[in-house]
């Protein structure tokens, strides 16, 4: 009998104060903007007044959108030994982050920055909610396009228990312990 895995987390990032500052930034300038190229736009040209109003209309909206482009969900998912890293933009955009085996994991363990800078990587992903979490993990690994890649993510049990049983059974041992 053939026992299928699948798993998947989704870790929404967290908004400190920069990203609300940003976003009240970009809320503000898009208003005064629209309003200063629609009335200075009166004041010079008063017979184009309905296309003025689009454009500040328009500038509002591309407000949004950039104020919306900082909601962001990474979804990570374990499927048969197979593991993706999403990143979902304000629930619209998908990206695929990277895709790996997890047979090719060298390195696995709770992330915690300071033990990783002076460490080389080619490529970082950081895709969890906040650093400082207890629930973050790393992984890094060998990718044929990507170099050594270090891969931070959200792990719960059910995600670790998946992974352990790809991963090469020596690191589970030294990682995990029995299972």
């Amino acid at each position: 009998m053939i026992n299928d895995v699948f798993v998947e987390n989704i870790a929404k990032k967290k908004r400190g104060p920069s990203t609300i500052i940003l976003k009240t930034v970009i809320i503000l300038s898009s208003v005064v903007l629209a309003a200063l190229v629609f009335f200075a736009g009166v004041l010079i040209a008063p017979s184009f007044i309905s296309a003025l109003f689009f454009l500040a209309l328009f500038i509002i909206f591309m407000g949004y959108i950039l104020t919306t482009a900082l909601n962001v969900e990474f979804e990570t998912c374990l499927t048969n030994g197979i593991f993706d890293v999403d990143k979902i933009v304000n629930r619209r955009k998908r990206t695929r982050l990277v895709t790996f085996r997890c047979e090719t994991v060298e390195t696995i363990g709770r992330y915690n920055p300071a033990e990783h800078e002076n460490k080389k990587y080619d490529n970082t992903f950081i895709a969890c909610s906040d650093i400082e979490d207890e629930d973050v993990w790393f992984m890094t690994f060998r990718h044929h396009s990507l170099g050594h890649v270090l891969v931070v993510i959200n792990a719960n049990d059910r995600m670790l228990d998946g992974i352990k049983q790809f991963i090469p059974r020596q690191l589970a041992f030294e990682v995990f312990g029995r299972f």
